[in-house]
């Protein structure tokens, strides 16, 4: 299961890009998501959209300027991806280097 974090801040050119980019590569991964909710309920205000998919893993899509400690810690160096247990990618995202992220944390499932 694939924890993804991505960073975002309105009228950001990037981070549209940079999210389709995601949300491409982990529907390739993990089908496509079984639930989505936006906003999101199940967190901090700044987590503006929240996608489950069928195997567990998550996106939440979140919005730095809506914490203060996120938008410091940002500023205006997004988009950030995280991806728990994994790399984090920011600004120029490599959608390759991405999907052999993802592949590898659910090729680490299978075997366990």
């Amino acid at each position: 299961m694939a924890v993804v974090r991505f960073f975002t801040r309105e009228h950001c050119g990037l981070c549209k890009d940079g999210l389709a980019m995601v949300e491409r590569e982990m529907a390739r991964a993990f089908g496509p998501p079984r639930l989505e909710y936006a906003p999101c309920t199940c967190g901090p205000t700044s987590v503006v959209r929240r996608a489950e998919y069928f195997d567990g893993s998550l996106l939440q899509v979140i919005d730095v300027d809506g914490e203060p400690e996120l938008k410091s810690r940002f500023g205006f160096d997004v988009p950030v991806v995280e991806i728990e247990g994994g790399p984090t990618f920011s600004l120029q995202l490599d959608a390759r280097a991405f999907a052999a992220q993802l592949l590898r944390l659910r090729g680490l499932e299978a075997a366990q």
